[in-house]
């Protein structure tokens, strides 16, 4: 556990938001990891950002198809961790 009142901010990429529910299990087990463990600010990278932000209650879901090289390295930059979720 993580002694600090700061969250740790952690981007989580791989296949979610594609309608896989293997895929979304996953995140939904990683998401559960992190919650039960530390204060976090949660990214998830996502096919679908409104359907991952609602079904998973995360802090923000960013459109991966979308974004720009550079707006991912902007959004990567920024955070503590970035977690590469399995699955595929």
């Amino acid at each position: 556990m993580i002694e600090n009142d700061k969250p740790v901010k952690i981007g989580i990429t791989g296949s979610y938001g594609g309608m896989n529910m293997g895929d979304e299990a996953i995140l939904q087990s990683i998401l559960a990891q992190i919650r039960c463990s530390i204060k976090a600010e949660i990214v998830v990278f996502s096919r679908d950002p409104a359907d991952t932000y609602r079904r998973h209650k995360v802090e923000k879901s960013v459109p991966v198809r979308s974004l720009s090289r550079r707006e991912s390295e902007l959004i990567v930059k920024d955070l503590d961790v970035l977690i590469v979720g399995g699955g595929g």
